[in-house]
C-alpha cells in the first residue's frame, strides 16, 4: 500500500528539504511529518496490539479499500483483488506500507519528472517525486502518462471497436427478425379456434438453466460459507446443486443451523457484499414454507426475458390468452 502525501506550493523548500548525511537522502519538514504519522498510524493497525480504537480504524479502511476496488477501474480480477485484501485483514498475509511525497512544482523548469529514494530522520524509507510544469500539462493534456499507447495501438483499438459495433448491429437485426416471426405464430394461432397451441420449443430444464449454470457458482457458495462462519453464524448447509440462477439476480438458499436466528445474518448483508465482491448488498428474507433463507445477489448485468417462450407452461392459457 502506499501513502501518498501531495503538495501543490510555489516554494516546495517550505514542505520539505533534503541533505545528504553520511551518503544517505534525508528528507525532512512538514510534509515528512505529516506522512510519517499517516504512515506508522496505518502500520499500527497491522503490527502490535490492537488497542479500543484500532478494530474500528481497521474495518474503516477495510472498507474503503474494498470501494475503491469495486468503483475504480481496477487492472485483473476485481475478485482476487478482494481476496488479496481480505486475507491482509485476516492476519493471512502482511501488507508491505510505502511513503511517498509527490510534489507538483509548477514554476519548475526541468523537463521531466524525478523519484528520489531517501529516509526519514527515524530511518523510515520514503519517495520524493516531483512532477514539473511540463509533466503536469501533459498529463492535463493527454491524460496519460509516458507509458501511453502508440497512434498505432490507437488506430487499432478503433478498427476493432468498429468492427464489433458491425457484429452488434448483425446481431440486433436478427433476434427483431425471430421477434416478428413469434408475433406471426400467435396471429395464426389466435385465428382460428380449432387450431392448437403451438408446442412449446424450451424445455423445462432448458428454460431453468437458460440464465446460467449452477455450477459456476459453487466458489461463491464456498465464499458465502466462510464469510459466515467468520461472522458466528450457524449455517446447516448451502447446497451449491441448489443455486437459482435467474435473469436479474442469483439465490443462494441458506438453511440456518439450530437455534440461529434470521436477524444477525440480515446485518451482515453489508459484510457480505464486501467479502464476495458484490457491487450491491444481497436481499436475504425467508422463504415461505422452506427451511431456507434466501440471499439474493443482484446480478451485474440482467437478461431478456421473453416471455413468448413461457406462455405454454402457464396452468390456464386461455385466460392468459385474454389478457
Amino acid at each position: 500500500m502506499d501513502i501518498i502525501e501531495v503538495k501543490t506550493l510555489n516554494e516546495p523548500d517550505t514542505a520539505f528539504s533534503i541533505e545528504t548525511r553520511e551518503g544517505d537522502e534525508v528528507a525532512t519538514g512538514k510534509a515528512v511529518e505529516q506522512i510519517t504519522e499517516t504512515t506508522n498510524t496505518i502500520r499500527r493497525l497491522f503490527e502490535g496490539d490492537d488497542n479500543i480504537t484500532t478494530p474500528p480504524r481497521r474495518e474503516a479502511l477495510r472498507e474503503q479499500l474494498y470501494y475503491e476496488l469495486i468503483g475504480g477501474d481496477v487492472p485483473g480480477d476485481k475478485m482476487e483483488w478482494t481476496d488479496r485484501v481480505n486475507e491482509v485483514f485476516r492476519g493471512d498475509a502482511q501488507m508491505k506500507v510505502n511513503s511517498r511525497i509527490v510534489s507538483v512544482e509548477i514554476n519548475s523548469a526541468a523537463t521531466s519528472d524525478a523519484s528520489l529514494d531517501c529516509f526519514t530522520e527515524d530511518h523510515q524509507s520514503l519517495t520524493i517525486t516531483r512532477l514539473p510544469k511540463q509533466t503536469v500539462v501533459r498529463l492535463l493534456m493527454s491524460g496519460q502518462d509516458f507509458e501511453s499507447e502508440s497512434p498505432d495501438d490507437a488506430s487499432e483499438t478503433v478498427s476493432e471497436t468498429e468492427e464489433t459495433g458491425d457484429d452488434s448491429d448483425t446481431g440486433s437485426g436478427q433476434e427483431d427478425v425471430q421477434e416478428e416471426k413469434v408475433d406471426n405464430v400467435s396471429d395464426d394461432n389466435s385465428g382460428s379456434e380449432e387450431a392448437k397451441p403451438a408446442e412449446s420449443t424450451v424445455d423445462e430444464s432448458e428454460a431453468s438453466d437458460s440464465f446460467g449454470d449452477p455450477a459456476d457458482y459453487a466458489d461463491q457458495v464456498e465464499t458465502l460459507k466462510r464469510v459466515l462462519y467468520e461472522y458466528n453464524i450457524k449455517v446447516e448447509s448451502i447446497d451449491p446443486d441448489n443455486v437459482e440462477v435467474g435473469p436479474n439476480l442469483i439465490r443462494y438458499k441458506v438453511e440456518l443451523g439450530s437455534g440461529q436466528g434470521q436477524g444477525p445474518l440480515e446485518k451482515r448483508a453489508e459484510d457480505i457484499a464486501r467479502e464476495m465482491a458484490l457491487e450491491r448488498e444481497p436481499f436475504i428474507h425467508r422463504l415461505p414454507g422452506t427451511p431456507f433463507v434466501a440471499v439474493d445477489v443482484p446480478r451485474d448485468e440482467t437478461a431478456v426475458v421473453h416471455i413468448e417462450d413461457y406462455l405454454d407452461d402457464l396452468s390456464q392459457r386461455e385466460e392468459a390468452d385474454s389478457w
